[in-house]
């Protein structure tokens, strides 16, 4: 259920989705897991689904928020 995610927690998923590629691999390591663990406390997940990286699961959930507007 997306609709735990506010508008700000997209648009913060959002910038880090374009942005990571600017990141150094530690940076952007640690600061993918951080947003996906943040995204599945919201959602009230136990762990990521199917076993993805934070980086697949950002992009997942980034990309059916765009699919409901």
């Amino acid at each position: 259920n997306f609709n735990a995610l506010l508008p700000d927690d997209f648009a913060v998923i959002r910038e880090y989705l374009q942005r990571r590629s600017t990141l150094d691999t530690r940076a952007r390591t640690d600061l993918s897991l951080k947003l996906a663990r943040q995204a599945k406390d919201i959602l009230g997940l136990q762990e990521l689904p199917f076993q993805m990286t934070p980086d697949l699961f950002l992009e997942a959930i980034y990309l059916a928020y765009q699919r409901r507007i």
